[in-house]
């Protein structure tokens, strides 16, 4: 297991790892989606791209610019047929239903002032074609409804879906 992130991010979860004497198996590997090629970087920490991974790129997309995004999928669409990808994405403002907007509003400037801006939004018709022109077949997609059954969503507190992120899973080839 490789874990990815941003140098300075990695560094702070290591040091909590550490803080609470937790072990953790997994291969540390700091990229910098922006400026670094993430396949390059997997490669010189062991990562085979001639086998099938599954690879997890939740909580990123939403914080890097469509360039990074469009370079990161063409490095991972050099890795084997098969490899599954699993990625998260904020949608577009037109498509967000009132709490989700309201999420935005009340999030976005201060993840910005924080130095983590969210840059890149997505309709699920422009996250499918990206996914397609880096050779990525079999996309699925789902909002907060979609990803729950129905049933969950009967309640009584302040727990309720809003439209304003989508999961997507697809292959490679």
């Amino acid at each position: 297991m490789f874990e990815v992130d941003h140098p300075a991010t990695q560094q702070g979860k290591r040091l909590l790892l550490d803080a609470g004497s937790i072990a953790s198996s997994a291969t540390f590997v700091p990229v910098d989606f922006e400026s670094d090629a993430l396949l390059s970087r997997l490669v010189e920490n062991g990562f085979d791209p001639a086998e099938p991974a599954v690879i997890s790129w939740l909580g990123v997309v939403m914080y890097l610019t469509r360039g990074a995004i469009d370079r990161t999928l063409a490095e991972i669409a050099k890795c084997a047929s098969g490899t599954e990808l699993v990625l998260d994405y904020l949608l577009t403002e037109d498509l967000r239903d009132e709490r989700g907007q309201t999420y935005v509003d009340m999030v976005a400037s201060h993840a910005a002032e924080n130095g983590e801006p969210w840059l890149s939004f997505f309709t699920p018709d422009d996250m499918a074609e990206l996914l397609e022109r880096h050779g990525f077949r079999a996309i699925w997609q789902a909002g907060q409804r979609e990803s729950v059954p129905g049933a969950l969503w009967d309640r009584t507190d302040a727990v309720v879906p809003s439209t304003l992120s989508v999961i997507a899973h697809a292959v490679l080839g």
